[in-house]
């Protein structure tokens, strides 16, 4: 079960990268190269963004459900004690803000580029 759990963790913060990333690299594109690039390469790049996007998204809840399940049990720490709790909150705070930011700017994107 470790194992499961390790190996969950690391999907889990694997699909947050690829969710970060491909919100930020469609967004660049778009503002360098969308006046150089031919139009339906950019409008094929920003589908294939947003695919990849909701993917991620959709791992990320998925596989957070476990991670949230096993916290106390596999990444707890006694040294950090109580004070984590916050920690996690503020982070979940912070995280959610910025995935519902990218989320608006990939809908954006897309809306324009489809």
């Amino acid at each position: 079960m470790a194992i499961f759990i390790l190996l969950n963790n690391y999907f889990h913060d694997l699909a947050v990268a690829v969710f970060f990333s491909s919100v930020v690299l469609t967004w660049i594109f778009v503002k360098v190269f969308s006046e150089e690039m031919n139009q339906e390469k950019l409008k094929q790049f920003v589908r294939f963004s947003m695919y990849l996007s909701i993917i991620s998204l959709i791992f990320i809840l998925l596989l957070g459900v476990p991670r949230a399940i096993f916290y106390r049990e596999f990444e707890w720490s006694d040294a950090a004690g109580r004070g984590q709790i916050l920690a996690l909150i503020v982070k979940h705070i912070v995280l959610a803000t910025l995935t519902f930011i990218g989320i608006f700017f990939q809908w954006g994107i897309y809306r324009k580029y489809h």
